[in-house]
């Protein structure tokens, strides 16, 4: 799950690409075949830490785009695995 601030939620909405939801909007009726059949979603392993980085390597990786913290985990996990 990604984690956007204000000022981000804010860009996305207004470049039309997030669509907030309201509190009164309707919902889709679940019947009870719905539930019978439905399955768990499996979701990978992983954790939250918080990590002390140069504010401007953070910058650099926020300014090439909005999936900046998935492509840190992903340069963490490659590295991670050389070392092994």
């Amino acid at each position: 799950m990604t984690r956007y601030t204000m000022a981000e939620l804010k860009a996305l909405i207004d470049a039309g690409k997030y669509y907030p939801i309201p509190d009164d909007a309707p919902t889709m009726p679940v019947d009870e075949d719905f539930r019978k059949n439905a399955r768990p979603v499996s979701v990978a392993e992983t954790t939250s830490v918080e990590l002390q980085l140069k504010r401007s390597t953070l910058e650099r990786f926020k300014a090439s785009g909005s999936d900046y913290l998935e492509r840190m985990a992903h340069i963490l996990e490659e590295q991670a695995k050389k070392a092994s």
